[in-house]
């Protein structure tokens, strides 16, 4: 009540707005504290933590175009955390933004240390990427993202299965074996 009341004593009370959304959403009054965010963010659009809140809070509500809409905001004003790019791969499958992984990959190239969970994410992206391309009838394209999802798969089967399946449908299978020749079977991590 007492953030509530002093709401009317800033010209613009983004930051009063803000942890009101963090007592909404501590109270899982989830409606509330998407209101309180966005008023925040109209009070200041450059504020990233109500941004970074509200993506995450419409992941959760599974509004994945905001969650969609918001991240991309936060990507074009922002860098990019790391642990956020499986999200954000997972959001442009889901909104069909495909082409958007190739943005994923180059933010992942320059990471010093990559994670590998973030690795096979993006491997999985660039796996559905490379069958979008085709099916646009963009080989080239198509094979690049093939190559990358093959490079970063660390040799999980499951994306080399849906390689397969992808190299099968497309005519793609010298490719593939291409890869498969070229690639040291000994320097894929098994735990993955």
């Amino acid at each position: 009540q007492l953030l509530q009341a002093s709401l009317p004593l800033h010209k613009h009370p983004y930051e009063a707005f803000f942890l009101l959304g963090q007592i909404y959403s501590n109270q899982n009054a989830l409606e509330k504290a998407v209101k309180a965010y966005e008023d925040s963010i109209f009070h200041n659009s450059e504020y990233f933590r109500p941004l970074n809140k509200l993506s995450s809070l419409y992941y959760q509500m599974k509004e994945y175009k905001k969650a969609y809409d918001m991240s991309f905001l936060l990507a074009q004003k922002f860098p990019t955390p790391p642990d956020k790019i499986p999200d954000l791969i997972r959001l442009s499958i889901i909104n069909q933004r495909y082409e958007d992984i190739n943005n994923y990959l180059k933010i992942f190239k320059e990471f010093r240390e990559p994670d590998k969970s973030t690795q096979i994410s993006l491997s999985a992206g660039l796996a559905v990427l490379g069958k979008y391309f085709f099916q646009h009838n963009d080989h080239v394209k198509g094979e690049e993202a093939l190559r990358g999802a093959f490079e970063f798969s660390n040799g999980k089967y499951e994306i080399l299965s849906n390689l397969l399946v992808t190299s099968e449908e497309f005519n793609k299978l010298p490719l593939l074996n291409e890869l498969f020749e070229s690639v040291d079977l000994d320097q894929w991590n098994e735990t993955v």
